[in-house]
């Protein structure tokens, strides 16, 4: 009993004192302010949760069909200061 009560605590702090550093929903103009689509036009928003978010999401059409590379970018992120980073 002991160990959960730690655990839960550990858990909670987390949560409670964690920074978030990017957070984007890609609802609004696309691409959002900051993100940049390099090499192409396969990148667009669309009004699904394939990637098991919530809609809309950044998504990467197959057509027209591409031989190229091509990027969803997002500029630069400070993390300076950061001893740790968590990304999901």
């Amino acid at each position: 009993m002991k160990y959960f009560f730690t655990i839960t605590f550990i858990i909670v702090f987390f949560f409670l004192f964690a920074e978030i550093i990017i957070y984007e929903d890609f609802s609004g103009t696309f691409p959002p302010d900051g993100w940049d689509v390099i090499g192409g036009s396969n990148w667009m928003q669309q009004n699904t949760n394939h990637a098991s978010g919530t809609a809309p999401e950044a998504f990467f059409n197959r057509t027209p069909s591409t031989t190229g590379t091509q990027r969803l970018a997002i500029l630069p992120v400070n993390t300076v200061g950061a001893t740790e980073l968590d990304l999901e």
